[in-house]
């Protein structure tokens, strides 16, 4: 096996880093060195991969030797009640089957490379706060941490990965949640010229069931709800304000109506009669991406094709 170390530059976390390692504290304008894990982490074709995807993106997926420490590194403390374990072989081929199946396939790294943090933990059994929970749960994922994500696709409820073709896009489109908003907060992907023109984030909305033909209700305007982090399914009731949309929450929730629904399930959620603008600017998000990024949205609702 060809054996390499990662050596990575955290300049802004020296003083953190330092005191996980116990190292000396170096000054703060001097870039510290961590070298956390070996890389690759095996000579099987699924390391093969993960060097791929190191050279296309910069991260590391890492599976194994992974220790709570790990998983609790944050902006907070190195001491959390985050946990769960490394992979067995086995499990590792698994996750990186899905990895490179239903989530590196449909991303472009010229688009991409740059969004993830250094690390991307492929776990077992993953346990860690979750704010839509109030407290900590079993999570698919995770992206709190200070140098690392987590994905976490089998547990001890689901030991081996589903066949179900519409659990696989559950898995696949909660995952790729995580990615392409925070690669539209970091400027690598954009929203379509004009796309926000077709909102009014000033005027207040109405919720009220009753009220859906209210031209000021959330529908009629374009916004198509409210959407937990890492949720497959938009809160089935919201009370909230116009405060809720703002032009970045909004984007996310398109990003989400283009690789969650086909045009039958979107004309059965929000008839196009009823609510024509969630048509044409969803249809505005998913040319837009394919366009102008290869990112194809639709490809990611309809899943990997034998």
């Amino acid at each position: 096996m060809k054996n390499r170390f990662i050596y990575l530059i955290l300049a802004g976390t020296a003083l953190l880093s330092s005191c996980y390692k116990e190292d000396p504290i170096t000054p703060s304008d001097t870039p510290m060195i961590a070298n956390r894990f070996e890389f690759p982490q095996g000579d099987a074709e699924w390391d093969r991969f993960a060097e791929e995807i190191h050279d296309q993106y910069g991260v590391y997926l890492i599976y194994k030797d992974i220790d709570s420490l790990d998983l609790n590194r944050s902006w907070y403390s190195l001491y959390g009640n985050n946990s769960g374990t490394g992979l067995t072989d086995q499990q590792a081929e698994v996750h990186m089957n899905f990895m490179r199946d239903h989530i590196f396939q449909y991303l472009n790294p010229s688009a991409i490379k740059g969004v993830f943090k250094p690390f991307y933990y492929l776990v077992y059994n993953f346990y860690g706060y979750s704010a839509s929970n109030y407290g900590n749960a079993f999570l698919l994922n995770y992206t709190s941490g200070i140098d690392f994500w987590v994905s976490s696709i089998l547990n001890d409820d689901n030991p081996t990965l589903s066949t179900d073709p519409e659990k696989l896009k559950e898995y696949r489109v909660r995952t790729l949640m995580q990615i392409l908003p925070e690669a539209y907060n970091k400027g690598k992907i954009t929203e379509p010229d004009g796309f926000f023109d077709n909102f009014d984030f000033q005027t207040e909305i109405v919720t009220g069931s009753y009220q859906l033909d209210d031209p000021n209700h959330y529908w009629k305007r374009g916004f198509p709800g409210e959407l937990p982090d890492d949720a497959y399914e938009f809160n089935s009731y919201f009370w909230g304000t116009i405060s809720t949309f703002t032009p970045a929450y909004t984007y996310r929730l398109y990003l989400f109506l283009g690789m969650r629904y086909d045009n039958e399930e979107l004309e059965a959620k929000f008839p196009s009669a009823d609510y024509p603008l969630i048509h044409t600017c969803r249809n505005m998000v998913v040319d837009h991406l394919r366009n102008a990024y290869g990112i194809d949205l639709e490809a990611i609702e309809h899943g990997p094709q034998e």
